[in-house]
Order: structure tokens, then sequence, then C-alpha cells
């Protein structure tokens, strides 16, 4: 046997020089083909379909998803379902980005004159956006002070953030005395003008003026904070971005905050079905469905979360009784219902809101308040005992919840 492997014999493979040429137009032609068909799957995956989507606010950082919400009706125009989104994307980030910075009450935004600067700069003499100063304009208007009591919403935010109901019990003003004691000692500054107030001077000037004595109460208590929307933020957000997107020609959707707020686009020529709740106990029942066209503006106003996101605004105990945000000027939370639907063709969200507050936050619900409502334009639906309450002389209901010994009906006009 021989020691050395044999050598193996080498393969030579001969490559043709003939059509060189068609081989290379036939490979270009299929590659082309490829990039041709992949261009193709892009384009279809990244196209729009015309109709309606939720447009996304890209700036997660600045506030929650969900917090609120653009539907719009894609592709309806001029142009195509994919372009307008595009476009949609970048003036509604812009306008909503805007808006929640100027209404921040706990953020300082670098170039902003906002309402938490406004806090850290009481004596002086600010130029402010136009909006913000429209909105301290509308609380005037209203005779609303409820922006005041900021220190005693900072107070609440300690109580929906509690865990167990021992702790919430200690917070909460109308289980512990004590709490409810300093609740009134803020409030009693919050409700007096020569305490504290923001006037409007002009030229989208203001000052916030404090007096010495609620300085000094505000240094001892460890206060910093003297105004703040609350409750009513989303509402003037809202408002503000609806106003700029239909300014710039965006007029097919609405906007909608998780706290109840919504504007619709589409002015006279809409027609929406709104969702009628009622709370019973610890259930929430979709009590009806109402049909209303040409409406401007929807508030829904609810003492308890209806999803998770609204869970900071609100402390649940266990017997199903919630604590809530909607606070009275002697710093007590109260409502005189647990849901009221109020819509308006004419009014804002904000205005409708401000409209509703001194029934709404009250022990007892006042009927002929709401009924007075009407002549403002703004009209109302409330269930009580199973029955759906509306002030407007006709409404459409359907979907009304019917089940074993549960039905809900609407009223009857005498």
């Amino acid at each position: 046997m021989s020691l050395f492997k044999k050598k193996k014999e080498k393969l030579e493979l001969e490559v043709s020089e003939q059509h060189v040429g068609l081989r290379i137009t036939l490979a270009v032609g299929f590659l082309m083909l490829g990039l041709g068909a992949l261009g193709f799957f892009l384009i279809q995956l990244l196209s729009e379909d015309p109709g309606w989507q939720t447009i996304e606010f890209s700036n997660k950082s600045l506030m929650s998803e969900n917090e609120i919400v653009l539907n719009y009706d894609l592709g309806r125009g001029e142009l195509s379902a994919t372009d307008e989104k595009r476009e949609l994307q970048t003036v509604y980030g812009t306008a909503l980005s805007r808006a929640y910075k100027l209404f921040d009450a706990r953020v300082a935004h670098e170039g902003v004159v906002n309402v938490y600067y406004i806090n850290k700069h009481p004596g002086e003499v600010l130029t402010v956006d136009p909006d913000l100063y429209a909105a301290f304009a509308l609380l005037d208007a209203h005779g609303d002070r409820s922006v005041y009591l900021a220190p005693v919403q900072a107070q609440y935010r300690n109580l929906f953030s509690c865990t167990d109901d021992v702790t919430a019990a200690l917070q909460d003003p109308h289980k512990n005395e004590e709490t409810r004691a300093l609740m009134a000692e803020m409030a009693a500054f919050a409700n007096d003008p020569s305490a504290v107030r923001v006037e409007l001077l002009g030229s989208n000037q203001l000052r916030l003026t404090i007096s010495e004595a609620y300085l000094a109460y505000a240094a001892e208590a460890e206060l910093d904070t003297f105004v703040d929307f609350a409750w009513l933020t989303n509402a003037f957000v809202v408002d503000t971005v609806a106003d700029e997107l239909t300014f710039k020609g965006y007029t097919r959707g609405y906007l909608s905050s998780y706290d109840g707020y919504t504007r619709y686009l589409d002015g006279p020529d809409n027609a929406y079905t709104v969702r009628i709740l009622d709370r019973v106990g610890t259930e929430v029942f979709s009590a009806a469905t109402a049909n209303c066209e040409g409406i401007r503006s929807l508030v829904q106003l609810r003492d308890y979360p209806l999803a998770e996101i609204g869970l900071a605004d609100f402390y649940g105990y266990a017997d199903g009784h919630h604590a809530s945000r909607y606070v009275g000027s002697d710093g007590l939370y109260r409502t005189a219902l647990r849901d009221l639907t109020a819509y308006s063709s004419e009014q804002s969200c904000a205005e409708v809101a401000l409209t509703l507050s001194p029934i709404f936050i009250a022990d007892t619900l006042d009927e002929t308040k709401l009924t007075a409502m009407t002549e403002k334009g703004i009209f109302s639906i409330w269930c009580r005992d199973r029955v759906i309450r509306y002030t407007a002389e006709e409404l459409t209901l359907n979907d009304l919840y019917e089940h074993e010994t549960i039905r809900y009906t609407p009223m009857t006009r005498p």
C-alpha cells in the first residue's frame, strides 16, 4: 500500500462566452422585477385605505397614550389617504404638543410661558399665548375660581395615589377631620380674590397676584402651586387643538379625551351616536345610545374612572365609593350625579364644562338649572331610577338596556 494519497485530478469548468449580453440583460431584468415586487409590497404596506382611522400622537413622553385621541375620516378630499394622514399627523402633533405644554401646571417647558411658569413668577407681568389668555378670560366670565384650588387638588392627588383604604381615609376630608380642616384653610385662600387672582391686563398680558398672608401660609405649608386648571385642563386642550385643526381645514373627524371631552370638527353636518352610561352601586350600565346631530361639543362627567388611564383622578374604596377630583369651593369633593352628559352645537367643551360645574359639583341635582342651560344652547342627558331624562325637545334613543329585571326607558313628556 502506498504511503501517499494519489493526487486528485483537477476539475476544470469551461464557461461559454456566447450570449453574455443576453444573460446580463436577463439578470438585470429579474433584479428589477424583484425590486419592483418589493417596492409594490412596501407601498401596499405603507399605504393607507380611505376611511376612519385613529391618528396617533407620537410624543409619548409628553402625555399618556390614549389621553387624547383624534379619529379622522381620511382620503375624502383632494389628497390620498396616505398623504393626508402624513400631513395630519404633523399638524395634529404640533397642535397637541403646544396646547398640552400651555396648560401644564406641573412641568416647565423651554420657551413656553405656561401655567407652571405663571406659578413660579407671581407678581410679574407676563405675556402668554393668546389661547392661555383666553382660557383665563373665560374663567373670569363664568366667575369660576376653581383654578385657584390648586393646593387642594395637590392634596387630592396624594389621596388618589393611595394603595389601601386605611391610608386613603387619612387623606380623605370626608373621613378625617384634620384633613378636612386643612382643605378648608386652603379653600378659604382660593375663594378670596384679595388673596390670589390672575389679573388680565390686555394684549395677552397677565399677572398672578398673591397676598403676603397667603405667601407666608404657602411657605409654611410648603405650597408652590397656586393655579391649576385641574379637571378642566383637557377641556381647554381639546378646544385649542380642535380650533387649530379646523382653521387649517381638517374638518372630518373628532377629538376626544379619556375624561369625557369631545370636539367634533365637521360642524352642523355631523351625526354621531353617543353612549349614555349609568352607574348603579358598583355596576355601570350602557343605558342607551343617543343620536346627536350637528353638535360641536360633548362633555361627559362621571364620578368614577371608566378606564385604567383614569385611575389617577380617583380613589376607589372597597365598598364601591369613589373619592373624585370634582371639588367644591369648600375643598370637599362631591357630585350630584354619577354620570352626566351635555352637548352643544354652539359652545366649546370648556364653556359647557364651566356651565355644568356648579350643577354637577353639588350635593343634589337641580334639574331646573339643567333645563335653564338650554337657553345657552346646552342640552343634558342623565339617568334617574332607570329612566333616561333629557332637556332637548326631542331626542332619539336606541339600544335601550334590558336584561331580566333591569330595564331602561326614556322619559315621557307631560
